[in-house]
């Protein structure tokens, strides 16, 4: 393994980006629950169905003629605009009356996963049975109770919080990669070839993948395979480099992974599932490499953590809308390799002394 020279940390200068929701924000999440919770009921007359209606149907699809398996149902209830079925059956049922018969024909996608169904048009018979239309939910303490809780004043409360965590956990996502910029910048050594190879591997077997369901990344669809195996390569080394570094910074600085921290992690995992708790502790406990996969976030956020204490934080109030557009640039192009002009540098390791931060767990 190469030698790596680390920066002094507290050299380095990142924004944090806070964002402070509003009392509009907390409304419109209310509002989403509200709707999750609405009540659906019958039409007098002979009203068309339309969007935002829920329909009650019969139908039949076939293939080449042919019935096919899950094509069939009996009294299915269906939201219209809800986009719960396939793209362009809900477009054309909106407009029927109870009572009504129709034919719809839908076009299935050449990568659908059912081989029996991809690139062939599917035919339904379809019999509209009810139009029912949506009673508003009141955003009240009734409201609260059917979630759990007892007052409007408490699911307020509980929405702040659930607000505040996406909005932490958008900062905190976003501080973290303008530090693996910044460290990424700063520590250019060569990194071994066997690892990199290896990286690589799995990379472009994501990529070569990719391009069999024809899902490749809009910016690289024009690019020919030499064009895409030199900007991945690219984009493997910086990942090697970055996780030997975070290794380095790890193991210089004594932050280790306590039992408790992979107990808090499984609980986590567990509580995804519920009812089943106790199989995925068994699951993790009986699996080392499992573990493994829980182990290393955890190692590579505690020592993002080091480093960033040992930072000059300058914190910033934005909006969510510009937090969520930086992260959704930052996705895009993310592993994108960064060219630099330094040169690749054989690098000793710094014994610089250690902070009170480095002895953080």
């Amino acid at each position: 393994l190469p030698e790596i020279e680390l920066i002094d940390f507290s050299t380095l200068e990142l924004e944090r980006k806070i964002v402070k929701f509003s009392d509009d924000e907390v409304d419109k999440s209310l509002q989403r629950l509200a709707e999750n919770r609405k009540n659906f009921e019958a039409i007098s007359g002979k009203r068309s169905s339309k969007e935002g209606d829920q329909v009650v149907i019969d139908f039949t699809g076939t293939v080449d003629g042919e019935e096919f398996a899950g094509g069939s149902m009996t009294d299915f209830e269906l939201e219209l605009g809800g986009g719960g079925f396939l793209p362009g059956f809900e477009d054309q049922i909106a407009g029927m009356k109870a009572g009504a018969k129709k034919e719809i024909k839908v076009s299935m996608p050449e990568d659908h996963p059912n081989d029996q169904l991809k690139g062939k048009e599917l035919l339904f018979d379809v019999s509209l049975k009810e139009v029912r239309e949506a009673k508003p939910v009141l955003i009240d303490d009734e409201l609260a109770k059917a979630n759990g809780l007892d007052s409007i004043e408490a699911l307020k409360d509980a929405v702040k919080e659930e607000l505040r965590k996406e909005y932490n956990q958008l900062t905190r996502a976003h501080l973290k990669r303008s530090l693996l910029d910044k460290l990424s910048d700063a520590h250019n050594f060569e990194v071994p070839d066997s690892i990199l190879s290896r990286e690589f591997e799995a990379i472009w077997k994501q990529i070569s993948d990719a391009k069999e369901r024809d899902t490749l990344d809009e910016d690289d669809k024009g690019k020919s395979e030499e064009e895409l195996k030199d900007q991945y390569k690219e984009i493997a080394a910086r990942r090697v480099r970055l996780g030997l570094l975070i290794s380095e910074v790890g193991q210089k600085n004594n932050v280790t992974v306590t039992q408790d921290d992979l107990n808090k992690a499984m609980q986590a995992e567990a509580s995804r599932l519920p009812g089943h708790e106790a199989r995925v502790f068994e699951y993790y406990q009986n699996n080392p490499e499992a573990m493994q996969q829980l182990q290393g976030p955890i190692f590579e956020d505690k020592v993002v953590d080091f480093i960033v204490e040992l930072s000059k934080v300058t914190d910033i109030e934005t909006t969510i809308e510009e937090l969520t557009k930086e992260s959704d640039e930052s996705n895009k192009n993310d592993g994108k390799a960064k060219k630099s002009s330094k040169k690749k540098s054989k690098a000793k390791t710094s014994r610089s002394p250690r902070s009170k931060a480095a002895n953080k767990k």
